[in-house]
């Protein structure tokens, strides 16, 4: 594993996803220094990922703000290879 491998955290959101404890590590990953990818399958799992940035950022100091890079990607699951909605972030200060 290279080093930009290890500053990457990959967390899976599902559509039942704590809001909560995705929130807080989602920030204490980012607070950290790692970039934090948030992983959803289907509509519901996707509002939990969004919902979860916009908490993280209130979390944040008014000079912190986070850079998202939306996309999509090709995860294994149990079921077979399934598209996710990929949401990269990275803190951003000014």
């Amino acid at each position: 594993m290279n080093k930009n491998e290890q500053q990457i955290q990959i967390l899976k959101v599902g559509a039942k996803t704590d809001l909560s404890d995705l929130k807080t590590s989602t920030f204490e990953h980012l607070k950290s220094g790692k970039q934090v990818c948030l992983d959803a399958i289907g509509t519901e799992a996707a509002y939990n990922a969004l919902r979860a940035v916009i908490f993280t950022q209130r979390q944040m100091p008014e000079n912190v703000g986070i850079n998202i890079n939306a996309g999509m990607v090709v995860v294994d699951t149990p079921q077979g290879d399934r598209k996710a909605v990929r949401l990269a972030l990275e803190l951003v200060i000014s």
